[in-house]
């Protein structure tokens, strides 16, 4: 049976037990950020001992990393999305010494403290690849620690941030995502499994019509082209498919195709038998004006825009350590890059529905996809912004596990099974597509299968030794907790440790 989940927050305060592997004088490395919060963290660990200095790029190596880059004040999208190269290569420049030595590595967004659930600071969700990274970080290096931060501005002044930020730095903790709220509050982000297999009632009315437009991208074969054509059983759709290879003028059979011009071209012939109405524009979506041009045609031929599915993807498969920046850029901005831009061509158009593909590599990290995770991250938190500006469109941005079809190939699948992975059927995954346009439902985020993350119980030995010093400068609450002049460890902290 195939995982159906939905995104929640729960209320999960700090142990107040403190970190056994932040050693005395540790080397701290703190990156910029646009409130000054860096300098006044850095000043509050150097008078606990410790050594730590703001920085513009993380160095080779230290014992804990701190990156506030996404914690800007933002004056456009194309400033924020460039936060999340920024954030690779900062990560790109610690990976080889946090994959063999570890360390502490905590990564700091400003999505409004609630993960972009509530109301965020404008911009900021498109900044929020962070989350991905640092998630797949924690795969790809086992002996580091990673923590990622949603901090809330709000009203709070920069030292009451760094005290917050503070506690987090200094505790021991091993959620992977935590909120620090501005009202004291502090939360983490998980899943909460449906208690039934069907996402939706069945008997709910799809948010689109009869004779309604919807731009595809991504949808000329594989997991997006099943999910149309089963969409396209239930309502009579105008597609318009973008993609960048040109048609040929005649079409072979679908199972024929050999290039990915003749799939798409098959895909519209496979359309057309089913007397339905769908066109293919070779545009790159990447290409704004382009589109913009094209989207202004499809208005005037068929009316306004009231839907779009976006499922375009690459992968380009690489540790943090080895992804190039080309590589990068390839796959990250398919995605948000491409998203961005239909979002900004259709602005004027009163959607109807915006469905994104995200992927569980964004919700739980996934080695050798940092950049897949991030993309898919910010698709996670852009529609829940979207959502809320325009609560009279149906928002959904699932996070699809991996299909039997699509991108996986037999050695993922062999991979998958030894993990446990449930592959989603093709049937079953569009007839989950087609659901999660029913109206009823306004849950944004959706995940869909089973994580990706390793079980933890197969990959970790059976007994790990933990060796530390600690002393009245590393823990100070051991000044007032002394014996004959001689500080005493309390028993429970230790106990605490152990669980």
């Amino acid at each position: 049976m195939i995982k159906l989940s939905h995104i929640t927050t729960m209320s999960a305060p700090l142990s107040m037990v403190l970190s056994p592997t932040l050693r005395a004088n540790s080397v701290i490395a703190i990156t910029r950020d646009g409130f000054g919060l860096a300098d006044v963290l850095a000043q509050k660990l150097n008078a606990l001992g410790h050594m730590a200095a703001v920085v513009d790029m993380l160095p080779p190596q230290c014992d804990v990393a701190i990156l506030l880059d996404a914690f800007q004040p933002l004056a456009s999208q194309a400033q924020a999305i460039a936060i999340n190269f920024a954030l690779f290569m900062q990560f790109k420049q610690i990976a080889p010494y946090f994959a063999e030595t570890g360390g502490r590595l905590i990564a700091v967004q400003d999505t409004g403290g609630r993960f972009a659930l509530t109301d965020t600071p404008e911009h900021a969700v498109w900044a929020a690849g962070i989350s991905g990274l640092l998630k797949t970080a924690a795969q790809e290096w086992p002996k580091a620690h990673c923590k990622m931060v949603d901090l809330q501005r709000a009203d709070q002044t920069v030292d009451r941030l760094a005290d917050r930020l503070l506690e987090e730095v200094l505790q021991d903790d091993t959620a992977l995502e935590v909120s620090l709220l501005a009202d004291g509050r502090r939360m983490v982000l998980g899943v909460a499994e449906n208690s039934t297999q069907r996402l939706l009632p069945t008997l709910s009315l799809l948010s689109l019509h009869d004779g309604d437009v919807m731009l595809v991208t991504g949808g000329a074969r594989g997991v997006t082209a099943t999910c149309l054509i089963a969409l396209a059983q239930q309502v009579k759709l105008r597609f318009v498919l973008f993609g960048r290879t040109a048609l040929p003028e005649e079409t072979d059979q679908f199972e024929m195709a050999q290039t990915e011009a003749e799939l798409q071209a098959a895909l519209l012939l496979h359309y057309k038998e089913q007397n339905l109405k769908a066109d293919y524009l070779p545009v790159d979506v990447l290409d704004e004006a382009a589109l913009q041009k094209a989207v202004n045609g499809v208005r005037e031929r068929w009316g306004p825009i009231a839907g779009v599915v976006h499922g375009a993807g690459v992968l380009a498969d690489k540790l943090i350590t080895q992804k190039t920046s080309e590589q990068f850029e390839m796959v990250f901005n398919t995605k948000v890059i491409g998203l961005n831009n239909l979002l900004s061509v259709t602005c004027k158009d009163a959607l109807k529905a915006l469905v994104l593909f995200s992927s569980v590599a964004g919700r739980f990290g996934n080695p050798g996809q940092c950049d897949y995770a991030m993309a898919n991250e910010v698709l996670n938190k852009v529609a829940q912004n979207y959502q809320r500006q325009h609560p009279s469109c149906l928002v959904k941005s699932i996070n699809w596990g991996p299909w039997e079809s699509g991108m996986v190939n037999a050695q993922l699948k062999k991979l998958f099974a030894a993990r446990g992975v449930a592959l989603i059927p093709m049937a079953v995954g569009a007839q989950i597509f087609v659901d999660a346009l029913r109206v009823s439902d306004r849950q944004v985020e959706l995940v869909v299968g089973g994580t990706l993350t390793p079980d933890a119980a197969s990959t970790l030995p059976q007994t790990t030794a933990y060796n530390f010093s600690i002393d009245q400068t590393s823990h100070p609450f051991l000044i007032d907790h002394v014996v004959k002049d001689i500080p005493v460890l309390p028993a429970c902290m230790v106990l605490e440790w152990f669980v």
